[in-house]
């Protein structure tokens, strides 16, 4: 108990105005319920910093369905630790239960919740009740000095989830964060361990990367760290072919849209169909299934989802180079547009040579010949007209 810091309204810069208006809902709604309310995570280690917050996160002591309950506007994501998203508009608020077993008191039941989490840096409560800034695990002096250190045993963290190796070398490179001793040697004795990453979770994590500013020096370094290898072994020869500015080349040129706390899947189809063709990976294919086969080689083992619109976009590509007649007639327009969009940024030669698209009639909807009529329905005691 003693070793838990507390910083009072006038020891900190964090005030409510700096907190999304969206997260303070959900704060005052758990504690006019009776229920403790924090902020917590990476919020405020950004708030700490006088950095603008991507998201915030909320903990409480109210269990999963307590949570669920109180807001309608959510949804309850993930088996193994569950957690409920609050959803306002495109804004989302993620809410997760203290990690604590039995009935302590309100410091004991945070010191057991920082001791679970992943880097010091990421255990600092903001309580809403009287807006004190709690610090179990000497998270503040770690933000101030700006150190990434894992709590507890770091080989066993990285092993217990994988993904935090990447969280790790996303502090260095976001936030200017160096590692503690012995952390780089930990990661790189683990990084064989991302093969228990899902595919699905792979996909996005890496997509989230080449999304982001800083795809080419965190890339660089999780290639350094011989991590990128273990996440897109594609990615990794890209890197020694093009070099690291590849990347940064690849999001540019089309917006970036959010949904519910990730990209939209626009942005995803406009940045794998770009890597792919600027890899050199592209061949003139004849069939769908060859489309298929060419652009998963490029991506495996990731779990992309939605991959329709860029086998389609190959396939009326590859008629294009072909010199079919009315090549993109059966091409949606999505894949139209992945062309299109390719063409003008990369291949002004083939932007020449794209046909003219054809405004699309409608089929008129087919309606059946003979309606029965409907008879007129007559209220009790009403008889029928002679």
């Amino acid at each position: 108990m003693d070793q838990i810091r507390t910083l009072h309204r006038s020891e900190h810069n964090i005030s409510r105005k700096q907190i999304s208006p969206h997260a303070l809902k959900v704060l005052y709604r758990l504690r006019s319920k009776g229920f403790w309310a924090f902020l917590v995570g990476g919020a405020l280690r950004d708030l700490l910093r006088d950095r603008e917050p991507r998201d915030f996160d909320v903990a409480t002591n109210a269990s999963i369905n307590e949570i669920k309950s109180l807001f309608r506007n959510s949804k309850m994501i993930g088996k193994r630790f569950p957690i409920v998203h609050t959803y306002f508009g495109s804004d989302l608020v993620e809410v997760s239960c203290l990690k604590a077993e039995g009935d302590m008191d309100k410091y004991q039941t945070l010191m057991a919740d920082a001791l679970l989490r992943d880097f010091t840096v990421n255990s600092i409560f903001y309580d809403i009740n009287d807006f004190r800034v709690v610090d179990p695990l000497g998270a503040v002096d770690h933000v101030e000095r700006g150190i990434v250190s894992p709590i507890g045993d770091m080989n066993e963290k990285f092993k217990e989830d994988p993904i935090r190796m990447l969280r790790a070398l996303k502090l260095v490179v976001k936030q200017k964060f160096s590692l503690a001793e012995g952390v780089e040697d930990a990661i790189r004795s683990n990084v064989t361990g991302w093969q228990s990453v899902g595919p699905g979770r792979r996909y996005e994590e890496i997509t989230r990367i080449l999304l982001s500013s800083e795809a080419s020096e965190l890339l660089s370094l999780c290639k350094k760290m011989g991590l990128l290898k273990e996440m897109w072994p594609q990615g990794s020869d890209l890197m020694d072919t093009h070099g690291p500015a590849f990347f940064d080349d690849a999001n540019e040129g089309f917006p970036i849209h959010y949904s519910r706390g990730s990209f939209a899947k626009h942005s995803h189809t406009h940045l794998w169909f770009q890597l792919f063709m600027k890899s050199g990976h592209f061949k003139p294919v004849k069939t769908p299934t060859q489309a298929r086969t060419e652009f998963d080689a490029f991506i495996d083992p990731m779990g992309m989802p939605f991959r329709q619109p860029v086998y389609d976009a190959l396939l009326g590509l590859s008629l294009i180079r072909n010199g079919a007649e009315d090549p993109l007639s059966a091409v949606s327009r999505e894949s139209r547009q992945l062309i299109e969009k390719y063409a003008e940024k990369c291949d002004p030669q083939l932007a020449s040579i794209i046909p003219a698209d054809q405004p699309r009639k409608r089929k008129p909807k087919e309606r059946p010949k003979h309606r029965r009529r409907r008879r007129r329905r007559r209220g009790p005691g009403v008889a029928r007209e002679k």
